[in-house]
């Protein structure tokens, strides 16, 4: 109840903003690992990507 209180308080615009950057921060903390690689090793996962692409036009017959 405290919090709702609370947070029932924080104009909508400032809430909307708050709930953008806890989205940006969640993707950054689930992906980090694969973001450090790029700007370390300049790699990604670009390759993979391409071969599952024409793995699966194949198997679908395109």
């Amino acid at each position: 109840m405290t919090m709702w209180f609370h947070i029932s308080r924080i104009p909508q615009q400032k809430r909307l903003q708050v709930k953008g950057f806890r989205r940006v921060a969640y993707t950054i903390e689930h992906h980090l690992e694969d973001i450090i690689n790029f700007f370390e090793n300049r790699s990604t996962n670009a390759s993979a990507e391409a071969l599952v692409e024409q793995f699966t036009k194949k198997s679908l017959g395109n």
